[in-house]
């Protein structure tokens, strides 16, 4: 998590507000990039263990791009969460701290190109493997 969010993350912010009545209301209009630290660390151990000597800034993000409000849709639905109590708002009507631009989505170039490493997982499959490290859904 970041101090900017009390040392908490995205997820564990919409589980925390969610209380099967209220509306939550989530930002749909700004494209990111999910980052699971379980499979960037595997990647860096990888990097470390493959000796990878290409310098320079590296993106490692799981793969696929989605918005604040399909990130937040799809937890409410790997939950079984009522949908309707989610509602997706543009950026302008959302009062926040931090200005995020509306693309901030990465291209992991130098992952891709680099055949001794494995690929970053889709942003879905992390999502649900952070859940079920949580113990919010099973791991069947």
């Amino acid at each position: 998590g970041s101090s900017a969010k009390n040392w908490s993350n995205f997820p564990y912010m919409i589980i925390n507000k969610y209380n099967g009545k209220d509306v939550t209301k989530v930002v749909s209009d700004q494209i990111i990039s999910i980052a699971y630290t379980v499979d960037i660390s595997k990647v860096l151990v990888d990097m470390l263990i493959y000796d990878i000597q290409e310098y320079g800034t590296w993106h490692i993000v799981n793969s696929g791009i989605t918005t604040w409000y399909k990130f937040a849709k799809y937890i409410y639905k790997l939950l079984d969460w009522d949908i309707n109590l989610l509602q997706p708002v543009k950026s302008s009507e959302f009062y926040s701290n931090v200005k995020r631009p509306n693309f901030s989505a990465l291209y992991c170039y130098k992952l891709k190109k680099c055949k001794e490493l494995k690929q970053m997982p889709d942003w879905k499959d992390a999502i649900k493997r952070f859940l079920q490290e949580i113990g919010k859904i099973s791991n069947d």
